[in-house]
């Protein structure tokens, strides 16, 4: 078994109501700052004790995985997104990703991992990644 470095984080955004946020990011053991450019936006870090540097967010009932973004919908004040960004690497096998989403739970999302895709479709050739061939 290999380790997993990584780094997450969220934009600064508005949110509904502080102290629920506040309430709910103290729950899941996130560190939350306040934008001192502008006060009133938060950006969210994972825990200080994460081994890997990546959210990673568990439902106190059953233990299932949760997904950031969607939990963080319950909190975007309309008119706010939020993106989260992610990058991680375990060997050479590396990877990104970003999520952005509003308060209705709407979302977009990218992966460094779809440049593979794009350029087949684009220059019409096959492209390996790590991991394949090898």
């Amino acid at each position: 078994m290999s380790t997993v470095y990584g780094k997450s984080r969220t934009n600064y955004f508005c949110v509904k109501d502080e102290a629920e946020f506040q309430d709910w990011a103290e729950n899941f053991d996130l560190q939350v700052f306040e934008s001192k450019v502008e006060p009133g936006k938060f950006m969210l870090l994972p825990s200080e004790d994460s081994d890997d540097g990546l959210f990673c967010l568990y439902d106190d009932d059953d233990g299932d995985e949760l997904d950031l973004a969607d939990e963080l919908a319950k909190h975007v004040a309309p008119g706010s997104i939020a993106i989260v960004i992610g990058v991680g690497a375990e060997k050479l096998d590396i990877g990104g990703w970003a999520q952005a989403v509003d308060h209705t739970g709407k979302k977009v999302e990218i992966h460094l991992n779809d440049i593979y895709a794009l350029a087949k479709s684009e220059f019409g050739v096959d492209v390996l990644g790590w991991g394949y061939g090898r």
